[in-house]
């Protein structure tokens, strides 16, 4: 990629990406940092604004972001619920006066995969859709979203 261009691919990344990844590329996801993330793909954006969180250190912050997203995806969520789960997790880890996740409160990083097992078993159906809460706190919204 020049800078020249940049123009285009911030215009509409998506696209871009696809251009360079081909058609099995399905979504790609952008960091904000205290904004947030946004995920692109063929469909309209979707952009999650992460919790409020005090910045002590953010070393670790993105690769626990991605590690909240994936794990998240994995576990059946929505793109929407995959940001937000991992916003939170980077909000946490900011928090934290190390990179290390282990030094956080006990259920800080509540993974999603859990949760959904949680509300299927109350629900006694599918892919549960539970909101996800961090330290009792709900994460960001997507830009537009009402609360579940």
């Amino acid at each position: 990629m020049c800078s020249s261009d940049l123009p285009a691919v911030l215009a509409a990344p998506f696209d871009a990406a696809r251009a360079v990844f081909g058609p099995q590329l399905s979504a790609i996801v952008v960091t904000h940092g205290a904004d947030g993330a946004s995920a692109y793909s063929a469909g309209a954006p979707i952009t999650v604004r992460p919790p409020p969180a005090k910045v002590i250190d953010s070393t670790g912050a993105g690769d626990v972001f991605a590690a909240g997203l994936l794990e998240a995806l994995s576990a059946g969520a929505s793109m929407m619920r995959a940001l937000d789960q991992a916003c939170a997790w980077g909000a946490v880890t900011v928090g934290l006066a190390s990179s290390a996740p282990v030094d956080s409160a006990p259920g800080a990083y509540r993974p999603f995969g859990a949760q959904a097992r949680r509300l299927r078993n109350q629900r006694g159906t599918g892919a549960g859709h539970g909101t996800p809460t961090q330290n009792g706190r709900a994460p960001g919204r997507a830009s537009g979203e009402q609360p579940a």
